[in-house]
């Protein structure tokens, strides 16, 4: 049964997230946009004003521009402006292909100075997996327990079997031998 289509799916919520993440300006962004509003007219005034020197004084026309485009390659803010918005991108790209979804950008930078994340129970952050983390018997041991559950299910395709399969596994359980299991799908 189709719960969503088109733009109201989760996958088109995640591109969208995505999407604003790398649109969005971090703090640090705004900074290098201020300071590039003021350097670029610094620095083409400077290459201007060397352009003008070296015709004026050195006379020679190809010196003067290749001056100039030295002082504009070399002062460039071009890493300035760029830089930042790249890295942005970059960062919400990697972190969509790990399954991380990232707000905006300054959430982004902020995330920097985290020291400590505290979740509630709801497996709110999870591995995409369900594990065994404790077994609690009422009545018996908790190798005997676990050797009993997993026995049950041995032919169980459902995640949660799966886990209670691993786990046994690791403890080094001997699981009984299974006979006549049936799984009816949905039922």
């Amino acid at each position: 049964r189709a719960t969503g289509v088109g733009e109201h799916t989760l996958l088109a919520g995640i591109i969208r997230l995505v999407a604003e993440a790398q649109g969005s300006k971090a703090p640090v962004q705004r900074l290098a946009d201020r300071i590039s509003a003021v350097f670029v007219p610094i620095v083409c005034a400077i290459a201007l004003v060397t352009f003008a020197g070296w015709w004026l004084y050195g006379g020679a026309f190809n010196e003067a521009l290749i001056n100039a485009v030295a002082v504009l390659v070399i002062a460039c803010p071009c890493a300035l402006g760029l830089a930042t918005p790249t890295a942005i991108m970059v960062g919400t790209g990697q972190g969509a292909r790990a399954g991380i979804l990232v707000k905006n950008a300054e959430a982004l930078e902020r995330a920097e100075k985290t020291r400590i994340l505290a979740v509630d129970k709801t497996g709110t952050l999870t591995l995409g997996e369900p594990e065994v983390t404790d077994v609690v018997p009422l009545a018996i041991a908790v190798d005997q327990a676990l050797t009993l559950a997993a026995g049950l299910e041995q032919g169980s395709e459902h995640p949660l079997a799966k886990a209670i399969l691993r786990a046994a596994k690791a403890s080094g359980a001997a699981l009984p031998e299974l006979a006549g299991f049936k799984a009816t799908p949905g039922a």
